[in-house]
């Protein structure tokens, strides 16, 4: 009898020791379950960001992209303002010439004329002179 009773305090003490455990190891999975879920929600979120971040870095590349189209177009009118610039210079150039040219011409012109109403005024002379 003391033998039976002495085997079930055994077994009740295993018992007591084995929901103790069982109680620590439904702890352990519930933990390890929060964490799961945790590490689950983290990954989302780490995924959410990759997918900003990848479209961060294809708007920033389209901006790269537009910056050098604008670079490039700004190159070009700074040429062609230079060339425009360097047009105007002849073109004033051109246009100080024509007005020398017109000056001499008109210069001329009167000096052609003196020397016409010069040569109607020797003739004059000379028709004068055979007639006496």
């Amino acid at each position: 009898k003391s033998r039976l009773q002495a085997d079930c305090t055994q077994l009740s003490d295993a018992k007591m020791k084995i929901q103790k455990r069982e109680q620590r190891l439904k702890s352990e999975v519930k933990a390890s379950n929060d964490a799961c879920s945790a590490l689950k929600k983290e990954t989302e979120q780490w995924k959410t960001r990759a997918t900003r971040s990848g479209k961060a870095c294809g708007q920033l590349k389209s901006l790269q992209d537009r910056h050098a189209a604008l670079n490039t177009k700004y190159e070009l009118l700074q040429a062609a303002t230079r060339r425009h610039t360097q047009c105007e210079q002849q073109l004033l150039q051109v246009e100080q010439e024509a007005t020398e040219t017109i000056s001499n011409l008109l210069t001329g012109t009167k000096e052609t004329q003196q020397l016409l109403g010069d040569k109607d005024e020797v003739v004059a002379t000379q028709t004068l002179l055979v007639q006496t």
